[in-house]
């Protein structure tokens, strides 16, 4: 996950930045079909590599707390990954209400162009929200990466241990 984080990131900010120049290119009907096209994939694909990103958390947090569990092992590493889980949920909230915001707002800017400033605005915040959300879930993917790592190192240490008695 690591290794595919980051284009995966990369691609959905790269979307969403091309999905905010073609709005910007939008006159009154003008590539307003190809700019909510765009959007939709972009909003998608985002909160897609998003819900990914919990799911890893979820995941590699169940394997360390069964590792923790069976083996004996400290329980500090699993507080970490529920700290780290928070954090991701934190991103996520976050992420997922700008997107919201921008789509409320694009949808009134499509009645009433008096919104289309409030549209504009929130969607570049949207793009720096979601900019620092990947790069905070990418920093805690590499600290629980090594820190699954070193658990299930210790595990298996115990359990070639045991197996030795």
């Amino acid at each position: 996950m690591v290794r595919i984080f980051p284009s995966l990131a990369i691609s959905a900010l790269m979307v969403l930045s091309g999905t905010a120049v073609l709005g910007l290119m939008v006159d009154d009907r003008h590539l307003y079909a190809e700019h909510f096209s765009l959007s939709l994939f972009g909003v998608i694909i985002t909160l897609l590599i998003h819900v990914v990103v919990f799911t890893y958390f979820t995941v590699t947090g169940k394997m360390i707390g069964q590792a923790v569990m069976i083996g004996h092992l400290d329980r500090e590493p699993l507080q970490r990954v529920r700290r780290y889980k928070l954090r991701i949920t934190r991103c996520l909230v976050l992420s997922f209400a700008t997107i919201v915001v921008v789509v409320a707002f694009g949808a009134l800017a499509d009645r009433d162009r008096a919104w289309h400033l409030w549209h504009l605005v929130s969607a570049a915040v949207m793009l720096c929200v979601n900019a620092g959300a990947f790069y905070v879930e990418y920093g805690l993917m590499v600290l629980n990466g090594r820190m699954t790592t070193a658990v299930i190192e210790e595990y298996n240490a115990v359990k070639t241990d045991q197996a030795m008695r």
